[in-house]
């Protein structure tokens, strides 16, 4: 039976074989000139690393492993808001699309860097290295490693998709006339509100007021349900609740209470 180094070793050995391959062809990284398809040994690098990259980045983001790696990598130190950080801890889906935007973003420059620039090198020995002073390694983690050097603007591009995305909600609204058949007693009232709140918060009121349910707005905005109503019971509590006691607002009938429940639908 193999110890797990002489399988490693073996490994190791297949992955140079393989790489070793791919830089005799004499179009680098795709079959033929002009082309986008890639050689065939470069799908099977890909292919190789994957899904085991996936899980491993999905649960760096989880578990802040990210964050040591990218001080190990000597790369700049992420500055989340505390909704940010939040999100990406609490959904699955938001670990899903950041890992994979990370291994599209790190495929092209790692197969550049494996098969036509030679900056690879397995780590057969103690002391091997790539050829940028690290030590060397085997494929997978030389592939994590080029995923994570891409977290950075990987991060900022969905920093800003997300900002687009609150922003698109508030401009709709600023246009959208008033609509009778919803069913909302003042529209005056409740863009003097919605004008009070937080721009993370804005999108949110914006989608209540037009019958949206808070598991429709979480999904449309990419964060939890539980977020929706954290932030729209902390709206009522601050805002609503100061301009009630002072007499500004009137709530509707019936309505004596800035609790909760009013933002679970």
């Amino acid at each position: 039976m193999q110890d797990r180094s002489s399988a490693t070793r073996l490994a190791h050995l297949d992955e140079i074989e393989l790489v070793t391959q791919a830089r005799t062809r004499p179009y680098g990284i795709y079959a033929e000139p002009g082309s986008q398809r890639l050689t065939v040994e470069c799908r099977e690098m890909l292919g190789r690393v994957y899904v085991h990259a996936w899980k491993t980045l999905k649960r760096k983001l989880h578990t802040d492993g990210l964050a040591h790696k990218l001080r190990e990598m000597k790369l700049p130190r992420m500055r989340y808001s505390a909704d940010q950080w939040d999100l990406i801890h609490r959904s699955e889906d938001v670990r899903d699309d950041l890992a994979l935007a990370m291994i599209e973003t790190a495929s092209l420059r790692f197969l550049r860097n494996v098969v036509e620039k030679h900056r690879w090198k397995a780590r057969m020995e103690d002391n091997d290295t790539n050829v940028d002073g690290s030590l060397g390694s085997g494929l997978l983690t030389y592939f994590v490693n080029a995923c994570v050097y891409t977290y950075p603007e990987v991060f900022k591009a969905w920093a800003r998709q997300r900002r687009a995305i609150e922003s698109e909600a508030c401009e709709t609204w600023a246009h959208l006339p008033a609509d009778p058949t919803l069913a909302v007693s003042s529209w005056d009232a409740v863009r003097w509100m919605v004008a009070q709140a937080k721009p993370n918060t804005r999108p949110i009121l914006v989608m209540l007021a037009l019958g949206h349910t808070t598991a429709d707005i979480a999904e449309h905005l990419g964060i939890t349900r539980r977020a929706v109503i954290n932030r729209t019971y902390r709206f009522r509590c601050v805002y609503v609740k100061r301009h009630v006691d002072r007499g500004r607002l009137t709530p509707p009938p019936g309505h004596t209470s800035l609790t909760a429940t009013g933002a679970s639908r």
